[in-house]
């Protein structure tokens, strides 16, 4: 090796290993108090609900129509897509709007539901957690207390459907 790279490697060597002191783990990563909005960002599928503490089936809780078998719900930097699949996984209800992610809390702002344009738009509020991969959804609804419980959906990406 040319003696001009040797000292320059040494310093290097000597800079990175000075940094750090054997009570300090090197390798552990910085976790931030802020929720990062890559933590929200994919394709979900509604796997449960309650009501009040109550399970039930999600027809009732989320008020689906009697063909409704499941629920994506997908969530890009700005903007989201809410879709009910029938037995057949035929869309039969959407909406999509837009997103504001504030702490611990994600506002969907319905710009358009089956296509139609929602005017006035209509905002809903969900304190939302991460547990493991799974995604909780917690809104107060009309004084009752809904958790939505959703799973990472790997089947659909942003932009699959649309109405």
């Amino acid at each position: 090796m040319p003696k001009f790279l040797i000292l320059p490697l040494a310093l290097s060597v000597a800079v990175i290993l000075g940094g750090c002191s054997r009570s300090e783990n090197p390798t552990s990563p910085t976790v931030s108090s802020s929720p990062a909005p890559w933590r929200l960002i994919g394709s979900w599928k509604v796997q449960s609900a309650t009501l009040d503490g109550v399970a039930l089936p999600l027809i009732d809780v989320l008020h689906w129509p009697a063909t409704t078998l499941f629920e994506r719900i997908e969530i890009g930097d700005t903007t989201y897509g809410v879709g009910d699949f029938d037995f057949h996984g035929v869309l039969t209800n959407a909406e999509f709007g837009t997103l504001d992610l504030n702490g611990q809390y994600l506002t969907f702002t319905v710009k358009t539901v089956n296509g139609q344009p929602l005017n006035p738009s209509v905002q809903k509020s969900y304190q939302w957690a991460k547990s493991g991969d799974n995604l909780t959804l917690t809104i107060n609804d009309g004084g009752k207390n809904v958790v939505i419980e959703c799973v990472p959906d790997p089947l659909t990406g942003l932009g699959y459907w649309d109405y």
